[in-house]
């Protein structure tokens, strides 16, 4: 078990990485396969790149400044919205 943690601590900031040219090159509508941006983070990313709940929680902590002068950040922000909105865990 201490083996598992350790690989996903290695994995932190492949992850990151991965959401992060995910949210990039998702950001216009226009080009993406989905303009649903819950179907786009379910088929593009999740899906496609084989994102576990472990993963998705890395994705949840992302932060989004690191695109803020993307001409398409109000898309960016969509498509982390939907992320939440789906696979955050709730509050109780």
């Amino acid at each position: 078990m201490k083996e598992v943690v350790n690989i996903q601590t290695h994995m932190r900031p492949i992850i990151a990485e991965v959401y992060g040219r995910f949210l990039s090159e998702s950001a216009d509508v226009e080009t993406r396969e989905y303009s649903d941006p819950t179907e786009e983070v379910m088929a593009a990313l999740i899906h496609r790149s084989y994102i576990s709940q472990k993963d998705v929680e890395i994705c949840l902590a992302y932060d989004l400044a690191k695109h803020a002068a993307h001409v398409n950040f109000a898309d960016i922000k969509a498509l982390h919205q939907s992320l939440r909105t789906s696979y955050a865990e709730p509050v109780t």
